[in-house]
């Protein structure tokens, strides 16, 4: 009897010692808790936490219209981890989204469903910032070059335009003014600056054989594509997209221009062949030759 209860006290003392050296383990939630609030404090920043989980303050409320979720909008945004390893502020290229509100998230648009949220507390014209945490963000496994575990500090603007071609306009001039370019806007939509006129033959039917040396960029300067001496673009000019055509005619042989088209008057929201949805294309252009049937 005495070895039994002797075993037994021995038992409940080994169980209370582990219990005591174990360890308490915080939640994702607790830790993203721990992490915003920091960050707040760090940033001297005064939000709202929303019944979803992220917080915000309304920069600008806007004074155009609501939107709902059936809305197309058209938004830009810039991205920060809390701890500043990962930024993306590339709002002419990648940071961009113009479709439906109710697409605004993850499944849709690969971005965390509190975009959504945060715009539709926006009148057209507003921009609001959101951190977000981690859990409601790209989670423990990151998205691409955003760590896991990370929560957002973000920034969201919704544009008081009624469709692409109105958007592409705002992003055109803001280019412009950015890169100092002194830009002419075409009835028809693109932009370019005449560099040289050329002197020699110019484009005059659709038929019109064209060499052409080029550079093609996005907005973010990344270079798409782009000739050589030993190698120029040589086809008939109606093959080429709308924007190319229209910005080229301004030339005569000898000729070289900087070109902004819009995504309309380029290859849209269905691309294909590597090109960004409603891509603005960005052209450095020489005309070589011409030839006119």
């Amino acid at each position: 009897m005495k070895l039994i209860t002797s075993y037994i006290f021995l038992s409940a003392a080994f169980l209370l010692a582990f219990s005591g050296c174990k360890k308490e383990y915080e939640t994702i939630e607790q830790l993203d808790e721990q992490n915003i609030q920091a960050y707040l404090t760090q940033k001297n920043l005064d939000m709202e936490l929303d019944s979803e989980g992220f917080y915000y303050h309304i920069i600008e409320q806007g004074s155009g219209s609501a939107v709902d979720y059936t809305d197309k909008v058209f938004v830009t945004f810039t991205m920060t981890s809390l701890d500043g390893k990962y930024t993306s502020t590339d709002e002419y290229v990648t940071n961009r989204y113009s479709s439906y509100l109710g697409y605004l998230d993850r499944e849709h648009s690969g971005m965390p469903a509190a975009f959504r949220e945060a715009v539709k507390k926006l009148n057209k014209g507003g921009s609001i910032r959101v951190v977000i945490p981690s859990r409601l963000a790209y989670g423990r496994n990151g998205f691409n070059k955003i760590p896991g575990n990370a929560s957002l500090d973000c920034t969201l603007s919704l544009y008081d335009v009624e469709d692409q071609a109105g958007f592409d306009d705002i992003i055109i001039q803001k280019f412009a003014v950015d890169k100092n370019l002194d830009l002419t806007k075409d009835t028809t939509g693109i932009y370019y600056q005449i560099i040289e006129p050329g002197t020699g033959t110019e484009p005059v039917a659709d038929t019109t054989e064209i060499t052409v040396q080029y550079k093609l960029r996005y907005l973010n300067g990344t270079i798409i594509d782009q000739t050589t001496a030993a190698s120029p673009y040589k086809s008939i000019l109606s093959v080429n997209i709308e924007g190319f055509q229209l910005g080229v005619s301004k030339l005569k042989k000898g000729g070289k221009m900087r070109l902004i088209i819009p995504s309309g008057l380029a290859y849209g929201p269905n691309p294909g062949s590597g090109i960004r949805a409603n891509a603005i294309l960005d052209y450095d252009v020489e005309l070589v030759d011409v030839k006119n049937e």
